[in-house]
């Protein structure tokens, strides 16, 4: 009975674990990828399993290479991001974005500096799904952006009774 407990214990911990596949959440990269080819990427919210330094059909998982900083060739960096449709295909706390044509061509057309909360992000590759899932923006208020509660100042931002 002991001999069988331990041969079963040993197929059990023998058996392949689910992979994570990209856009998953991750605490350190073996989470990831035991072979060492993904990473998790920390500075995204609950990590985020990933390919750093991607090129067009290199990415597993039906994932799409994604160029961001695209107009400042220097600082641009390339990952593989979990594809998507809609906002419910990704995780919480993520968020679909889809180009609009103008975003897609941006790495070309826009200056290597932008105004602040602009980005040029660019799907690099051919892919059936519009977009990539991306951590959701954190909201933000009016203490946040600096306007006391008796600033006269809209919390929108706008101006206030006008």
């Amino acid at each position: 009975m002991r001999a069988r407990t331990l041969v079963l214990l040993a197929a059990l911990l023998a058996a392949p674990s689910c992979k994570k596949v990209i856009g998953d959440s991750c605490s350190q990269s073996t989470d990831c990828s035991l072979q060492g080819d993904r990473v998790c990427d920390l500075t995204q919210r609950d990590g985020y399993c990933t390919i750093d330094a991607c090129d067009p059909g290199t990415c597993p998982d039906n994932a799409v290479c994604v160029a961001f900083n695209a107009n400042a060739r220097r600082l641009t960096r390339r990952f593989c991001m979990a594809p998507c449709d809609r906002d419910s295909d990704c995780r919480d706390g993520y968020r679909c974005v889809i180009p609009t044509p103008a975003q897609a061509t941006c790495a070309t057309t826009a200056p290597e500096i932008l105004p602040p909360g602009q980005t040029c992000n660019v799907r690099i590759e051919a892919s059936p799904r519009p977009g990539w899932c991306e951590v959701r923006p954190a909201a933000v208020t009016a203490t946040d952006a600096g306007l006391g509660a008796d600033s006269g100042a809209a919390a929108d931002g706008g101006a206030s009774g006008t």
